[in-house]
């Protein structure tokens, strides 16, 4: 009976000495936001053109990004995606896009906003003001 009545003791002390450790805290990053999800545009100048809302945007942590320009395009000559390299630049605080569009090299600085899980706002050097939300 003593023997039960230690081994009940010893087994209540070693569940209430158990400590679970705390999940880590994760902090993510801008690049985190950015690329782990893919985009979608919800607003270009307070509005959306039907053409861009089937749009699918995303970057890699390789310095890529792609568009996916859907199925309903902008013009008759528009290609199924436009591809460039984009680079985070000035304390992460803009985004540097170069991409070919119809032969020309082009290349838009993207003044963030706001970058978080759910969106991303921005102002381009043209100062459109864009917001896409993550699918």
């Amino acid at each position: 009976m003593k023997k039960l009545l230690f081994l009940a003791i010893l087994g209540i002390f070693g569940l209430s000495s158990c400590k679970k450790e705390p999940a880590p805290i994760t902090i993510k990053k801008p690049i985190d936001f950015l690329t782990e999800k893919n985009w979608k545009y919800l607003e270009f100048n307070n509005q959306l053109k039907a053409c861009d809302a089937d749009d699918v945007l995303s970057f890699s942590t390789g310095g890529d990004f792609i568009i996916e320009l859907g199925s309903n395009h902008c013009t008759s000559n528009e290609g199924e995606q436009i591809t460039g390299t984009w680079a985070f630049i000035n304390e992460e605080s803009q985004i540097i896009k170069e991409y070919t569009v119809f032969g020309s090299l082009l290349t838009d600085t993207l003044s963030i906003i706001r970058l978080n899980e759910k969106e991303f706002k921005y102002v381009d050097e043209n100062n459109n003001s864009v917001v896409l939300e993550h699918l």
